[in-house]
């Protein structure tokens, strides 16, 4: 596939999963006010709760590996643009909402109180993290530059012959390739995200039946796909190479089974509880589902924002790429 082709295709991909990104955000609210009552599940549940899980973060990563054989810059950089418009739109008009509106049911006047000191938890944490992802970057810098600096003229000519024309290269190469803190930011970031959608996946199989839990996958597709092309954008942006990106996508994507696989064994082991403890647990199984999300929602903020101030281009093209992705996706998560 050529370079212009396999920018066209991951354009046309993107445009089209972030319509179904919005369009399941929209639908999503109509869904959850006919869940059944909570019933028993099997271990063909878990079983196809963990394979669906697996095969959205499969899925998932086919644009991705559409990018890595062919796409131009200026593809990274509109997929990145998209995905942090996405984020911000997600996070303002889909998680942040759904959060407060499960908070609000859950805990009355107080929960939107409870959800919005989760966000800012977020907020705080992913900021934290940007701070030590930066501390350690400077403290590895500092460290190569005062090695440079004790180095003699005649040292430095020993060790330039002794290299050759390839140890040089190669020193030219790792250092041109800077990795950015939002690089780290959008993996932990994502990671949190893809673990949510893995509790979602596992919750809908479990407490509605099989096909509330492909609907739920189905739905969990349709806005994981655009998010991996544009972490992988992200992450080319950042520094990252081809098959690092990919690497890191794919072991992010994993989280999701994990997650549901986790999310069967809590289920087990709440259903199991003594009935001492039953009115905790049901505590525990309403708060921890909106503070996680709320939690995300904070993070995902911090990601984009970080993004943005991390994009040295700064054009108006890419700020309405960025508005245009954000506003597609908090308009339909808002209906």
């Amino acid at each position: 596939m050529s370079r212009r082709a396999a920018t066209a295709v991951t354009r046309a991909v993107t445009l089209a999963s972030l319509v179904a990104r919005a369009r399941a955000h929209g639908a999503r609210g109509g869904d959850e006010g006919d869940a059944r009552a909570a019933g028993a599940w099997t271990v063909g549940d878990a079983a196809r709760a963990t394979l669906a899980s697996a095969c959205v973060s499969l899925a998932s990563l086919v644009g991705c590996a559409l990018m890595a054989i062919g796409a131009r810059a200026d593809a990274l950089a509109w997929l990145s643009d998209a995905a942090i418009g996405a984020m911000l739109g997600d996070a303002l008009g889909c998680q942040l909402p759904s959060a407060l509106e499960a908070a609000t049911r859950a805990r009355g006047r107080d929960g939107a109180g409870v959800a919005a000191c989760a966000t800012t938890c977020g907020v705080l944490a992913f900021h934290q993290l940007e701070v030590i992802v930066r501390a350690v970057k400077a403290r590895n810098d500092g460290k190569v530059g005062t090695t440079r600096r004790r180095r003699t003229p005649s040292e430095s000519r020993s060790r330039s012959r002794s290299r050759g024309a390839s140890g040089r290269a190669r020193e030219r190469r790792a250092a041109a390739r800077e990795i950015a803190a939002s690089g780290w930011l959008n993996l932990f970031a994502d990671a949190a995200h893809n673990f949510t959608d893995g509790v979602v996946i596992a919750i809908a199989f479990a407490r509605r039946g099989a096909t509330r839990g492909y609907a739920a996958a189905w739905t969990t597709l349709a806005h994981e796909l655009p998010q991996e092309l544009g972490d992988y954008g992200i992450l080319r942006r950042s520094g990252f190479t081809d098959v690092e990106a990919l690497w890191f996508n794919f072991l992010s994507a994993l989280v999701a089974v994990g997650a549901t696989a986790l999310t069967f064994l809590v289920l087990a082991a709440l259903d199991a509880a003594s009935a001492s403890a039953s009115s905790f647990a049901r505590r525990l199984a309403l708060d921890v589902p909106y503070l996680v999300e709320a939690f995300c929602a904070g993070g995902f903020l911090t990601v984009a924002f970080t993004a943005l101030r991390e994009d040295d281009s700064g054009s108006a093209f890419a700020r309405v790429r960025v508005f245009v992705a954000a506003v597609l996706v908090a308009r339909r998560g808002a209906h």
